[in-house]
């Protein structure tokens, strides 16, 4: 081979591989670029760490100073306005009374009641206001129950002598007047519920009656006057049925053993010196 043609050759691959040398460190000079931009000027990289590891980066949060809120004032609020009622709007009134279950003491029917009688139901009249004069008061508000209040009167008419008789009325009339405490008038209305309110004409009853303040309701005290004959407030009530038992609300014994019962304790009360009930 000619001497000038391997000189050729030799050149050419000399060539050649300056071009791949140079392409390589430019490839190099690429790959080592992010790894000095990711280090710091003044710290040397670890020599136990790779040029490829890159530092996770950190967010750092800033906070500022946080002011609590003051809340308003409430609004200045108005007191509630209570309106007195207008006497001459319709008028309630009720109680719910609860009544002891226990055994009936007969020795406090006696001690309670100014009267005690026996007799059948003639009449239930028309309810009225206890005002002298039966009309309405000026203002209910004011009086009702324990001053003025709605009454119904009960008629009865005596079938014998009252077992009991602490008053001056001589019951002459063969009559007496029961209260039933409780009624409506126009549109008003006064209703104390107890087991004892109920009746019916031609029933037959034994009654305990007073003239008690507060026994039942909050009733005005004294004899309630109707047309002309006083009405006493019912303390207690059988009704009296003809097998001849006195039923109760608690309840049901003969007859006969419920009179002799209370004329024992009738008997016991006057050789003790018992006060007669007042009102």
């Amino acid at each position: 081979m000619p001497v000038d043609a391997v000189s050729d050759r030799d050149e050419a691959i000399v060539q050649l591989c300056q071009a791949r040398w140079l392409t390589l460190l430019v490839i190099i000079g690429l790959s080592v670029v992010p790894i000095i931009g990711c280090g710091s000027a003044d710290a040397p990289l670890d020599a136990g760490r790779l040029a490829s590891d890159t530092p996770t980066p950190t967010t750092e949060i800033i906070r500022g100073a946080v002011t609590p809120a003051v809340p308003s004032p409430p609004a200045p609020t108005e007191p509630p306005v209570y309106r007195t009622p207008d006497p001459s709007e319709p008028f309630g009134y009720g109680e719910h009374l609860l009544m002891a279950t226990d055994t009936l003491s007969l020795r406090g029917v006696v001690e309670w009641n100014q009267l005690i009688v026996t007799g059948s139901v003639a009449a239930i009249l028309p309810a009225r206001w206890t005002t002298p004069d039966g009309k309405r008061p000026d203002n209910l508000w004011e009086v009702v129950p324990e001053k003025v209040t709605i009454v119904t009167p009960i008629v009865i008419e005596l079938d014998a002598p009252p077992i009991l008789n602490r008053t001056s009325e001589s019951l002459d009339s063969g009559r007496v007047i029961a209260l039933i405490h409780g009624g409506v008038v126009g549109e008003d209305s006064v209703v104390i519920q107890v087991p004892w309110m109920r009746f019916t004409i031609g029933e037959r009853v034994l009654l305990g009656l007073s003239t008690r303040a507060n026994s039942f309701g909050s009733n005005p005290s004294g004899a309630i006057m109707v047309d002309g004959s006083p009405g006493w407030w019912i303390e207690m009530k059988w009704t009296i049925s003809d097998d001849g038992l006195a039923t109760s609300y608690i309840d049901s014994k003969p007859l006969v053993d419920v009179v002799s019962g209370l004329r024992a304790v009738i008997e016991s009360s006057e050789s003790e010196g018992w006060p007669t009930p007042t009102s």
